[in-house]
Formats: structure tokens, C-alpha cells, sequence
């Protein structure tokens, strides 16, 4: 089995009411202790992917807050209006990240000697932009997958060490999967109507 990602995106036409109805009573618990209203979407649109995409398998927490079920390896990350949803059967990491400012501070902190020289190295803004989110979400993949997160520092490692590839995405955004066997993976769009 090839990894499979699926990605949603929120549209205005459902509501945040709607949305709370149709989720679990934990995933609701955690909605409410988030703000703002964009997160608390954002989180129950995960936890709807997670019943439509893996049932009712229990789901518990690694050391790191990495989420697990028995027999199902997956992964999930959100940004902005989407969510982004990995399946494998292997350890998988996932990140979608939408695209906005640099930040060249973070990109010090994170990025290894040799991500940081490709960063700063690229003249044109445009392509510096497209590089650091690209390097970002593969990190995270990276640390996703590993469930150890940021363990040793994000500047410990680079993502090209790693079956790391970056992921079509919707406009806008930047995502990456990092798998432990392989990289092949198919995508696919599940309209958030479809979660409810």
C-alpha cells in the first residue's frame, strides 16, 4: 500500500456549529479550549478526517503527542483553510503549511548549514518564499514522522537525509510527507461536505 493524502478545505458555506455537531465528544473538548475560531474549525476538521478516514480505531498519544492507532499508521497536519491528512503502512509525517511572510529568524533557528546557505544563497524574494516553506514543511514532516519532535534541535538534521518529498497542494500553500519505506504517494480531495 502506497501512502495516501487526503486534503480539505474549509469553506465558509459550513459553519463552525456544523462542524462541532458531526465531532466526537473529545474532539469537541479540545475545539473548546482553542482560540481563535479559525483553530477550533481547523481541529474539528482533523478530528472528522480521522472518523471518516480510520472509523473508530482508539487513538493514543507517543511521547511527543505524536498520534497512533493500532495497525493504521497516519498523520495530519492543517493551516490556514486546509487540512491535510496522511495514511501508510509505515510511520508517516505530514505538513501543510499556507504561505505568508519569511522568517528569517526561524529559518536560523531550524534550518541545517546547509538549508540555511540554499536559503540565503537564492536572490529573487519569490523563490526565497517558495524555498523556506518548502524546507519548513519538510522539517516538520521529518519530525512528525519520527514522533521524537524538535529532540536535538531542528538545525541537528537536514530533511534531505530523509524519504522526504514535497506534496501538489492547494494554491497558496506548501506541504511535504516524509515516510519511513517510501516516498510514492497518491493525493486526493475529500470536499468537507463529504465529513459531516
Amino acid at each position: 500500500m502506497k501512502t495516501t493524502i487526503y486534503f480539505t478545505i474549509l469553506t465558509d458555506d459550513i459553519s463552525t456549529e456544523k462542524l462541532y455537531n458531526a465531532s466526537a465528544p473529545n474532539r469537541r473538548a479540545k475545539a473548546d479550549a482553542l482560540r481563535p475560531e479559525s483553530d477550533k474549525r481547523l481541529s474539528l476538521a482533523a478530528g472528522l478526517m480521522i472518523k471518516k478516514l480510520i472509523g473508530d480505531i482508539p487513538i493514543n498519544t507517543g511521547d511527543h503527542g505524536k498520534p497512533r492507532a493500532e495497525g493504521v499508521f497516519f498523520n495530519y497536519s492543517h493551516s490556514g483553510d486546509v487540512v491535510m491528512f496522511a495514511l501508510a503502512d509505515c510511520e508517516v509525517g505530514c505538513d501543510v503549511q499556507k504561505i505568508g511572510d519569511v522568517r528569517l529568524g526561524a529559518a536560523k533557528r531550524a534550518f541545517s548549514e546547509e538549508e540555511l546557505a540554499a536559503f540565503t544563497a537564492e536572490g529573487d524574494p519569490e523563490k526565497q518564499k517558495a524555498l523556506f516553506f518548502k524546507l519548513w514543511t519538510m522539517k516538520e514532516s521529518v519530525v512528525k514522522m519520527t514522533g521524537a519532535g524538535f529532540a536535538g534541535g531542528a538545525k541537528s538534521f537536514s530533511a534531505a537525509d530523509y524519504n522526504v518529498a514535497e506534496v501538489p497542494c492547494p494554491e497558496g500553500y506548501a506541504a511535504a510527507l516524509c515516510a519511513k519505506k517510501n516516498r510514492e504517494f497518491s493525493v486526493r480531495y475529500l470536499p468537507i461536505s463529504a465529513l459531516i
